[in-house]
């Protein structure tokens, strides 16, 4: 009888569901599943170690996958600064030729104290127009220009970009406002 003593996937966004004895002239399946959220479009390798009761060295497994995101966005941190107000361009691109921004907001979450946890919500104002670019995946690319919003104070968070994509409503991207 082979025992699977561990089966330990390389980092934290990867879960694995497998049977632990396998009897003889059998086999079995070692399942896995990446959450794959945050990551852009591309290749992408997760490993996993099996330990066994047959073998004192491990047994690294390969799970290869080529990622096609929904939205790729040209940058994934945005920082505005009050000594430098001046707008930011980013480049969305996506399958969908008709994809539109219809609402982008920073969300802080900077926090005055542990008791009021309370985020800070401000409007962003953008310009968002179709490029006459296609990426080599066929993605479509489109400029997005973001207009630095109000603010008095050193804040973190993330702009959040509404879209009228159905597989990705919200595009987050990290960012600051730097006073």
């Amino acid at each position: 009888i082979l025992k699977l003593t561990n089966v330990k996937p390389g980092c934290g966004c990867t879960v694995v569901k497998y049977d632990s004895i396998i009897e003889p002239k059998k086999s079995t399946k070692i399942e896995s599943e990446v959450n794959i959220k945050g990551y852009h479009s591309g290749p992408l390798s997760k490993y996993i170690t099996v330990f066994t009761n047959a073998d004192s060295e491990p047994t690294r497994l390969t799970i290869e996958v080529t990622i096609q995101a929904a939205i790729d966005a040209s940058e994934n941190y945005i920082r505005f600064e009050t000594a430098n107000p001046s707008s930011k361009t980013i480049y969305l691109s996506s399958k969908k030729t008709d994809l539109k921004v219809t609402n982008i907001f920073f969300n802080s979450d900077n926090y005055t104290n542990e008791q009021s946890k309370k985020a800070t919500k401000l409007p962003v104002k953008f310009n968002f127009t179709p490029t006459d670019s296609t990426k080599d995946n066929g993605y479509k690319v489109f400029k997005l220009e973001l207009l630095p919003p109000k603010y008095t104070t050193t804040l973190y968070g993330e702009f959040v970009i509404s879209t009228n994509h159905p597989d990705r409503k919200e595009l987050n991207i990290r960012g600051s406002l730097n006073k």
